[in-house]
């Protein structure tokens, strides 16, 4: 017989706890994993379906040796770290980048590095730091 005063009146199996703390559980539980969820969707999944994520490592490791790699003819990469305060905010980022005139390409690494792929006849390294995007979030090219 469960003993009344200890808080497990109506439960037989003597476990500490209620109903009401069972849906508490599972609600809590269910709702983790659903947030997980929600953030691979919303995140890395647009990536994912791009392409993106497969080749990022490399695109940004084609600038290892230093901030700015020739690509043979004009084209060039500069390697920037953002302070954007989340991964999250890396597509907005890039998409930005992709609106100036002479770039070709942004790749993008979630340690917030970003490889700029971009036509060195058409825009400067300091063209792409002076974008609009960069007086909301600060960029700095990285060796």
């Amino acid at each position: 017989m469960p003993d009344k005063n200890n808080g497990n009146a109506g439960n037989p199996h003597g476990k500490g706890h209620n109903k009401a703390q069972d849906m508490h559980m599972r609600i809590l539980g269910a709702t983790l994993i659903l947030t997980v969820i929600s953030v691979f969707i919303l995140f890395l999944m647009p990536q994912l379906i791009r392409g993106e994520s497969s080749n990022v490592a490399q695109r940004l490791q084609a600038g290892s040796d230093g901030s700015s790699q020739d690509y043979g003819g004009e084209y060039s990469i500069i390697k920037l770290k953002v302070d954007i305060p989340c991964p999250g905010h890396g597509p907005l980022i890039v998409n930005e980048l992709k609106k100036l005139d002479g770039v070709i390409d942004v790749a993008f690494g979630y340690t917030l590095v970003f490889g700029v792929t971009y036509d060195s006849s058409r825009i400067s390294k300091q063209q792409i730091l002076a974008a609009p995007i960069f007086r909301t979030y600060k960029a700095r090219e990285i060796q």
